[in-house]
């Protein structure tokens, strides 16, 4: 019975085994097959002409918007022509108008395929069909790029490179603390990619459109950007004469000067306070006297004969003004007692200010009764006419006129007003 146990476990065992081994196998196939495609899924090729291929293998990855979508599964040479066939996973509908190019894929020189499917409008490529050169774009190596360059450019970038190989070598430790010391300035460079990027790197673009516009200002400018660098150095050179003692002490001397310029500064603080308030009171004056300045040139113009004339005038009236002084000087003393006069009018004069039209009004009535006269009588004379009212002769009766209402004291302004007859009430 234990034989028979035994038996039947190393059957098991090797059973097993077996499985184990077969699913390894199929592993280790699916593995070895899968950058052909995955096994027994729907493939479908596509041939796409090239000019050029450059270090495009097969296996590389075909793509549509940057996802992978098949691989290049051969490259055949048609004529002088390389034809590339393109494998995809799944069938993919692919049409006449489709484009392909070939792209970088790293710096290393890995390339892939890029390509555009079509529009359906032009109908679908058939099998047999190729893409042409003509929709397609080659590959672009960085040595062909390098080749762009003229001989002299090369062989001084061969030597920029040189160089600093050669610097670099022995500096592992300073490339190792570079290395410590990146996380701290990853976080800062992280914020200044930010601040850049804002607004859609708006800020950047200024920058370098105001940079571009500094460029061009310094286009033919070049011999003034010489000489002004040599005379930069000839300066340079004379402020580092002596070993820079001369610098040095100016530098020195720097903080006891920078402290008294600020406290002459500060004084100068309430001075030029009070300029500013004396020039904006002068403002006004000196804005109308600009306003003025076209008509003053024109007194000043026109007044050259009148003033010609001054001098004659002035020695014929001296006698006058002597005369004239001699008179003030004896007034001299009248002047207080007209002084304390004009004081002592004053209130009188106050009192009557508002009866100035009421005094007009007789000086009026004056000149018009003294207006009458001839020549034939060599003058005027005094006109008086009597005139007779109701009132004349209801004064002499003790009985009140009720068809006279008269103000013996009128207000300021209500004598003309008060000479007519009214009928009795209340004055309007």
């Amino acid at each position: 019975m234990a034989k028979i146990n035994l038996k039947a476990a190393r059957r098991r065992a090797m059973a097993y085994g077996v499985v184990v081994f077969l699913v390894f196998a199929a592993v280790l196939w699916t593995a070895i097959s899968a950058g052909g495609g995955l096994p027994g899924g729907d493939e479908q090729r596509v041939r796409a002409a090239f000019d050029e291929v450059g270090s495009l293998i097969v296996g590389d990855d075909v793509r549509i918007g940057n996802v992978r979508v098949g691989r290049v599964s051969d490259i055949e040479l048609k004529g002088n022509q390389p034809v590339v066939t393109l494998t995809f996973d799944e069938h993919r509908e692919i049409y006449r108008n489709a484009a392909a190019g070939i792209s970088a894929r790293s710096s290393l020189g890995q390339k892939y395929v890029e390509i555009d499917p079509g529009d359906p409008s032009s109908g679908e490529l058939g099998p047999g069909q190729v893409i042409a050169a003509t929709k397609t774009k080659n590959a672009n190596d960085i040595a062909e790029l390098l080749d762009t360059f003229d001989k002299p450019t090369r062989q001084a970038l061969r030597s920029t490179l040189r160089e600093v190989g050669g610097g670099a070598v022995g500096r592992h430790h300073d490339f190792a603390a570079g290395a410590k010391a990146l996380p701290a300035i990853l976080g800062d460079l992280g914020a200044v990619s930010r601040a850049l990027s804002a607004d859609r790197g708006a800020g950047v673009e200024s920058l370098l459109n105001a940079t571009d516009d500094l460029a061009r200002s310094f286009h033919q400018h070049e011999q003034d950007l010489a000489h002004l660098s040599q005379n930069l150095a000839t300066t340079m050179r004379s402020i580092n004469a002596d070993d820079g003692d001369a610098l040095e002490a100016v530098l020195d001397r720097a903080p006891a000067t920078m402290r008294d310029t600020r406290a002459a500064l500060s004084d100068l603080a309430g001075p030029l306070a009070e300029t500013k308030h004396a020039m904006s009171g002068l403002r006004p004056g000196a804005e109308a006297l600009g306003a003025a300045t076209p008509n003053l040139r024109g007194v000043f113009r026109e007044a050259q004969e009148p003033l010609g004339k001054v001098p004659a005038v002035a020695e014929q009236a001296e006698p006058t003004v002597d005369g004239l002084t001699s008179v003030l000087r004896d007034a001299r003393p009248l002047a207080p007692q007209v002084a304390k006069a004009v004081s002592r009018a004053r209130q009188p004069v106050e009192y009557m200010s508002p009866y100035a039209p009421e005094v007009a009004l007789f000086f009026k009535y004056l000149r018009a009764a003294l207006s009458y006269g001839s020549e034939e009588l060599g003058g005027n004379w005094l006109r008086l006419v009597p005139i007779f009212r109701p009132e004349n002769a209801s004064g002499a009766i003790p009985v009140a006129d009720p068809t006279v209402n008269r103000n013996a004291y009128p207000d300021p302004g209500e004598a003309a007003r008060d000479r007519t007859n009214h009928i009795p009430g209340e004055r309007k």
